[in-house]
């Protein structure tokens, strides 16, 4: 099982956190996946972030 993870703010733990998610569930770039917390261990269900820059479109 490969993880990847992105540092994204956790509501519980109040900081910037690693928060891993499974890359074989995730079908769509721009959809949602369920985020694992590092540090406390809850799971949410967010957006992925974007890959790039908004001004590269």
């Amino acid at each position: 099982m490969s993880e990847q993870f992105e540092i994204r703010f956790c509501e519980r733990c109040m900081t910037r956190t690693k928060n891993f998610f499974n890359v074989e569930n995730v079908r769509n770039p721009r959809g949602y996946a369920n985020f694992r917390c590092e540090k406390c261990g809850r799971v949410r269900r967010m957006r992925l972030l974007r890959p790039s820059a908004e001004s590269s479109y």
